[in-house]
């Protein structure tokens, strides 16, 4: 149990800070042919032309509905340049009535499709929120984990939005808590947190495994006494 919380503890911490996985060079994206929530079929060649921004996440997923926020921002700004489809990578504990409502709850106004191609798998999803940017030639420009905010995906982008820049107000929560924001030097202290929960859960896992082998080689002498 104690392996598996950390496990746990571990993942949620990758999942809320706003780390930055760099594709290697521009790798062709993976294909993907997927239903949408409307029952049209959607690909990856449904997008040639524009930039697309894959959104990995889930509805049960707290980070991930911040995430959301901030991509409808985004989207706000750039809908004319670039393209959303959040592919949400548990089909078994959400159905397609789920990311209906999920939808319409966050008023998303892009692309929502269940992964049952496991689309995640393909782009090596780790953990979510996970965001995928494409190229209009189709090439895997960048993937950030985490939360990410707008400021960070438009730095990857050729263009800009109308005012050349992105509202600078905090965002609100659906619960209508105002998050903190996210500066460069806080993208870094996320990723010494993430370090240190990994060390942590070295440490742990090793002393686990050492009082287990303690107790297999001190078995044998309470037996021989």
């Amino acid at each position: 149990m104690k392996v598996i919380a950390t496990a746990f503890l571990l993942l949620l911490g990758i999942s809320f800070t706003g780390g930055l996985r760099p594709a290697a060079g521009l790798d062709k994206a993976q294909d993907f042919a997927l239903t949408d929530t409307e029952g049209q079929t959607v690909s990856l060649s449904s997008y040639s032309g524009k930039y697309l921004l894959i959104d990995f996440f889930a509805t049960w997923c707290s980070p991930c509905a911040l995430q959301i926020i901030h991509l409808k921002n985004l989207y706000s700004q750039l809908s004319h340049n670039l393209n959303i489809i959040s592919i949400g990578i548990d089909p078994v504990s959400d159905s397609n009535q789920d990311l209906v409502e999920y939808k319409k709850k966050y008023g998303i106004n892009w692309t929502v499709t269940l992964d049952t191609e496991h689309v995640g798998i393909k782009y090596r999803v780790t953990a979510i929120p996970t965001l995928a940017l494409i190229d209009p030639q189709g090439n895997l420009v960048r993937t950030w984990v985490g939360v990410t905010e707008e400021s960070a995906i438009v730095q990857e982008l050729p263009f800009k939005t109308p005012s050349q820049t992105l509202p600078q107000t905090p965002s609100q929560t659906p619960s209508g808590t105002t998050p903190a924001a996210q500066s460069g030097t806080e993208y870094a202290t996320s990723t010494m947190v993430t370090v240190i929960l990994v060390v942590a859960a070295a440490v742990i896992l090793s002393v686990i495994v050492l009082r287990r082998r303690k107790r297999q080689t001190s078995a044998p002498k309470r037996g021989k006494a």
